[in-house]
C-alpha cells in the first residue's frame, strides 16, 4: 500500500461515518491481521470484512466509496404508518395490518414503529414523541386530549 493511499485511509478512519469503517479495515489488513480479528476489532462481520477487502484488492480506494443505488429511491410516508397505528382499533396497529393497508412490508413498518418507539414493550399505550428521531427534521407532533366529563 503507498504511503498516499494511508495517508487518505487515516483521514478517512479520523473522519468518522460509513468509511471509517471500510478504512478500518484495509488498514487492519494491510498490518496483516486476519478476516476474523479485524471483524471482532470491529464490530462487523467477517463477510463484512472479507467484501471491503475485495473491492479493495479490485478497485483501490475507489471501491471503497459508496456505489450510487440502482432502482427507484424508497418512498415510505412514516407520518401515514405512525398514524395508521395510532388509529388502529384498540390502538394495537399490529404491523402485519398496517402493512398490508399501506401496501408495505411488515420489516419496512416494524422499523418505524422502532424508530418512532411504538412498540408495545416500550409503550404500554400508544404515544407519540414530540420530537422525531429523524436527524434534520423540522416536524412537531402534538395533541390534546379533552375529556369529557
Amino acid at each position: 500500500m503507498s504511503a498516499e493511499h494511508r495517508a487518505v485511509l487515516r483521514r478517512w478512519e479520523a473522519a468518522g461515518g460509513p468509511l471509517a469503517t471500510r478504512a478500518s479495515v484495509v488498514l487492519l489488513a494491510a498490518d496483516g491481521l486476519r478476516d476474523a480479528e479485524i471483524s471482532r476489532r470491529l464490530g462487523v462481520s467477517r463477510q463484512t470484512v472479507g467484501n471491503w477487502r475485495q473491492r479493495w484488492t479490485s478497485a483501490g480506494i475507489d471501491g471503497l466509496e459508496q456505489r450510487p443505488r440502482t432502482g427507484r429511491p424508497a418512498t415510505v410516508d412514516e407520518a401515514e404508518v405512525v398514524t395508521r397505528t395510532l388509529l388502529a382499533p384498540g390502538g394495537s396497529g399490529a404491523s402485519r395490518a398496517v402493512a398490508r393497508e399501506l401496501g408495505l412490508s411488515h420489516a419496512t413498518v416494524a422499523g418505524i414503529r422502532r424508530r418512532w418507539r411504538l412498540t408495545p414493550d416500550e409503550a404500554p399505550a400508544p404515544s407519540v414523541p414530540t420530537r422525531p428521531p429523524l436527524p434534520g427534521a423540522d416536524v412537531w407532533v402534538m395533541g390534546l386530549y379533552v375529556d369529557p366529563e
